[in-house]
Parts: C-alpha cells; sequence; structure tokens
C-alpha cells in the first residue's frame, strides 16, 4: 500500500447496532456499543455481561496483517511488563487475533481489546506530574516493546519518518507560504537527517504518542 493510502481513504460507515451485531458475530458478544473518536477507523466502547470492550471497525484501506502486529505487539508488551496499563486483545470465536466481516460488498478487519478506564487527555489538566508519568509511560512501553519482531514492521506508513520525502505530494494542498516553508525543511531532511536516520539502530515503536491517545484516570 502507499504510504498515505489510509490517508485517502475514508473510514468505514457503522452504526452503534451495526457495532453490536459484529461484536456478536465475531466475538459472540455485546449489548450496547457507545460510539468513540476514531480518525480512520470506527471505534466503540462496547457493553457485554458488565464488563467494556473497546471495539475497532478498521479503514477498509487497512490490511489484517498490521493488525495483526498490533494485537500481537500489545501481546508482547503485556508479557515484558503485566503492570503497564495498555489493553490486551480480545480473541475472536475462531480464536484469531483479528476477524473480519462484510461492509457495503467489501470486507474490513475487525479487532477487540479489554476497554481502560480514564478519559481523554485534556490539556487544561497538562500538569508536570502529569507530563512527568506520560514520559514513564512511553520510556516502560518502548522498553516492553524493544524486542517485539513482525514482518508488518517493515511495512510502508505515512508516519514512519523514513517515509516523510514521500510526502512531497502533498504539498500542494498547504497555501504558498507553508508550502516553501515545508518543502525546505523537506530539503533539509533529505540531505541532513536521512542519512544519520538510515544508519541508526531501529525497533518497534508506539509512534503516535498524543493526547488524543492518552486515558488519564481521576487522580
Amino acid at each position: 500500500m502507499a504510504p498515505t493510502g489510509l490517508l485517502k481513504t475514508p473510514p468505514p460507515t457503522v452504526s452503534s447496532t451495526d457495532a453490536v451485531a459484529i461484536a456478536g458475530e465475531i466475538y459472540g458478544l455485546g449489548s450496547d456499543a457507545v460510539p468513540l473518536p476514531g480518525e480512520r477507523d470506527r471505534n466503540f466502547l462496547l457493553a457485554a455481561d458488565g464488563e467494556s470492550f473497546f471495539l475497532k471497525i478498521a479503514n477498509p484501506a487497512e490490511q489484517i496483517a498490521t493488525l495483526d502486529m498490533v494485537q500481537r505487539a500489545l501481546l508482547h508488551v503485556g508479557r515484558w511488563d503485566p503492570d503497564l496499563p495498555v489493553p490486551l486483545p480480545i480473541r475472536t470465536r475462531r480464536q484469531t487475533l483479528v476477524g473480519s466481516t462484510l461492509l457495503a460488498g467489501s470486507e474490513v478487519a475487525v479487532t477487540m481489546t479489554s476497554a481502560l478506564d480514564g478519559s481523554t487527555h485534556d490539556e487544561s489538566r497538562n500538569t508536570g506530574e502529569l507530563r512527568e508519568h506520560a514520559i514513564d509511560l512511553l520510556a516502560r512501553l518502548d522498553l516492553a516493546i524493544r524486542t517485539f519482531e513482525h514482518a508488518e514492521l517493515d511495512r510502508q506508513l505515512a508516519w514512519d519518518l523514513r517515509m516523510l520525502p514521500q510526502l512531497r505530494s502533498q504539498l500542494e494542498y498547504l497555501d504558498e507560504a507553508k508550502r516553501k516553508f515545508a518543502a525546505s525543511w523537506l530539503r533539509h531532511f533529505d540531505t541532513q537527517v536521512l542519512p544519520q536516520l538510515l544508519r541508526a539502530d531501529t525497533q518497534a515503536i508506539h509512534n503516535d504518542f498524543n493526547p488524543a491517545n492518552l486515558l488519564v484516570d481521576s487522580a
């Protein structure tokens, strides 16, 4: 897939009723589904038998192998650092880590994990203590995942810094001033950053540790 494929493909159309039906079909559970924010996928907080789960109906451009990698990475983290607050995968009725369903005639991938308590990060609560805790969390996460291997780690991804030059085609969407600024930094990246980056050691990382992807508890 081209690095920008996921950026150009809209998320699937899925209602809460659809989500409950899909969860029942693939996982055999679910009685209520509440939509959650999502940039490229359709996400739901699913209630089932007094428990809560996170259900993701993936973007049609997403590959099952990529989601398998994410699920296996979570399992890996859970083994290396059991106290790290990350969701854990729920297997399908067929005992796979990734399911699939048909939507509008197309097959889309589906995953489910346990749900964590907390609310999305609010910038107004961005205290020094919270930042330190987030940094500690990210460090522990990267340590726990440092030995993780999966074939999909080598896929092309728009958010991989090594792929940055391929985003030149998107410069046309910026106004002239921003386009010139971004183009100058891309030239700098080509000559100064990329040669160093390609020689550096690599490992799997989260790579999208932004406030929208963090849950904060009441403490």
